[in-house]
């Protein structure tokens, strides 16, 4: 992000390396060439919440700690407050609608999600609370497992036991929408495995 001219930037290592990039060509690829300072990316905002586009097992967004954004990682920004966004998006729930709704693009069966994919994917946002803020800081200490043990994780049934009890689920519901993740992540996973030569 450089909103500077070339005559502002004399005598700079930044006016070196535009020169090295126009040396490059990149001053004439299409996704630079129709800017008046082809280096100059404009201003941008930090969002609050990032999430990548492609997904293996599960996806999971993260809260922002100060990085810029490009294309293999979308940025979300909540009309109101971060938190119940940050739990709804990272709750078994949302896992199961992207896996119904999004096609499967990239190698070894990635969901390989489009920003539109990701926008009209339903959350389920819930309350704040003191217990929602409790669950977040607990899921932000922690790495997360493979599929299967992550859904034995007290901490990630917990993130989902706020979205099922938003939702009104009874236990056997629980179980089903746990039971219908690990199937169709294991089939698309499978699928991927099946088609690649050995």
């Amino acid at each position: 992000m450089c909103p500077k001219d070339k005559r502002e930037l004399r005598g700079t290592s930044a006016l070196e390396y535009i020169e090295w990039g126009e040396s490059q060509g990149f001053h004439n690829r299409p996704s630079c060439g129709g800017r008046a300072r082809w280096w100059d990316l404009g201003m941008r905002r930090l969002p609050p919440i990032i999430s990548p586009s492609s997904v293996s097992e599960f996806p999971r967004t993260f809260q922002n700690q100060g990085v810029y954004i490009d294309k293999r990682l979308y940025e979300i920004y909540p009309k109101d407050k971060i938190e119940p966004v940050l739990l709804s998006t990272n709750a078994i729930t949302c896992s199961l609608f992207l896996e119904l709704g999004s096609r499967t693009g990239l190698g070894e069966g990635l969901l390989d999600l489009a920003v539109y994919e990701l926008a009209d994917c339903l959350i389920v946002l819930p309350h704040e609370s003191d217990r929602l803020h409790t669950v977040l800081n607990k899921a932000k200490q922690r790495n997360f497992l493979p599929l299967r043990q992550e859904l034995q994780n007290s901490n990630r049934r917990e993130i989902d036991s706020i979205v099922f009890d938003n939702l009104g689920l009874t236990s056997g519901e629980r179980d089903a929408v746990y039971e219908a993740v690990i199937n169709l992540v294991e089939t698309r996973l499978k699928k991927a495995d099946s088609l690649n030569p050995k």
